[in-house]
């Protein structure tokens, strides 16, 4: 059994304002995608152009929402949230996030959640999102998966099941049916 994920919840307080910079488009900017440099941060899954464009331009699924965040004419990054019902209460799961996430896109991201009527985010712990996760009131929920790894070599020096995993919703297949 693995190290499971924190489930983190945030409560949207967001006053509804007209000046929104966040569009909704259905694929990510060619330019900005060949230009990434992802950042490879240990124990998560690398993701390049190819995997973005398989798991979200291509995807079956009609309810996932691909935003971008630009600066003037500038792409600061995109988000992948998807909104769905728990006991039939609309919420938001923040899949990924592609590129520099700032404190203003999270504003923003609050302000395009609530005009979805929506008042709830929910994102797995992400080294990706530590900045937001510890300056927003949020709640941390512990152990909710059945998270199993598997090693055909094991030793213990190499044991995965001790080993923190960076994942986001994104990387979950099961969330996409929710």
């Amino acid at each position: 059994r693995g190290i499971c994920p924190k489930i983190i919840v945030y409560p949207i307080f967001s006053i509804f304002n007209k000046n929104i910079k966040v569009n909704k488009v259905n694929n990510f900017d060619e330019d900005f995608i060949s230009n990434l440099n992802s950042k490879k941060i240990n124990n998560s899954v690398f993701k390049d152009r190819n995997y973005l464009k398989w798991r979200y331009e291509n995807s079956s699924f009609k309810d996932i929402h691909i935003l971008e965040f630009k600066n003037i004419d500038k792409i600061n990054c995109y988000l992948i949230i998807k909104f769905s019902y728990i006991k039939k209460i609309k919420v938001c799961y923040l899949l990924d996030v592609v590129g520099d996430f700032s404190k203003d896109d999270f504003k923003d991201l609050k302000k395009y959640i609530t005009l979805e009527r929506c008042f709830i985010l929910i994102s797995l712990e992400n080294k990706n999102l530590s900045l937001f996760q510890k300056n927003n009131f949020n709640l941390k929920i512990r152990n909710r998966f059945n998270f199993l790894v598997k090693n055909d070599n094991y030793n213990e020096e190499f044991d995965l099941s001790k080993i923190r995993f960076n994942f986001s919703f994104g990387d979950i297949d099961f969330i996409n049916y929710a």
